[in-house]
């Protein structure tokens, strides 16, 4: 491998937080029927079109503009009428239409996805949901993990609160993880 540096020119404090493979930028209908969805550790979450990234350049470009008390948690790709789902430390995670989100330009903040039970809670993690997708595992830091069917999720209004997915005790810990499995996983 070689170093990200190398590829594009960025920072070596900068970290690369998640990395997307994108099908085929030069198809039109493809770029612009597909979107970045940005999500940070304190639940903003926010939507771009594929197309806003179709010109890279070696320096990189802005994707999005984070608070001063907030950090880039991780990015997915998602295509018209997919659902988002978001995982909070907490235990709670929520369910929502992409549409809920407004489309914004690159250098946005974007809106709130999740609130947070409190000061210490944070996200730890956000899923694009397709037809295709069966089920949720979340882990918990002491190692316990629930896949539940992704249809036991109601599909709520963005910025909500979140239900319940797994009862965090000082046996489970905290959760960690947040992942869509199939049935083959």
């Amino acid at each position: 491998g070689r170093a990200m540096q190398n590829i594009i020119n960025i920072s070596i404090e900068d970290k690369a937080r998640s990395i997307i493979k994108i099908k085929d930028f030069d198809n039109k209908n493809y770029i612009n029927s597909h979107y970045i969805i940005i999500c940070t550790k304190k639940g903003v979450i926010k939507k771009t079109l594929l197309k806003e990234y179709s010109n890279p350049r070696s320096s990189g470009i802005n994707a999005i503009k984070i608070n001063k008390d907030d950090s880039l948690l991780d990015t997915k790709l998602i295509g018209i009428n997919d659902n988002i789902i978001i995982g909070l430390k907490s235990g709670k995670v929520i369910q929502f239409p992409e549409s809920d989100i407004r489309l914004t330009s690159r250098v946005t903040v974007g809106v709130r996805g999740i609130k947070l039970n409190n000061k210490n809670d944070s996200v730890i993690g956000i899923l694009g949901i397709n037809k295709n997708s069966k089920y949720i595992l979340v882990v918990s830091k002491k190692g316990f993990g629930k896949k539940t069917p992704i249809n036991d999720y109601r599909i709520t209004k963005r910025g909500g609160k979140g239900i319940k997915t797994i009862q965090i005790t000082k046996k489970t810990g905290f959760l960690i993880s947040i992942i869509d499995v199939l049935d083959k996983n």
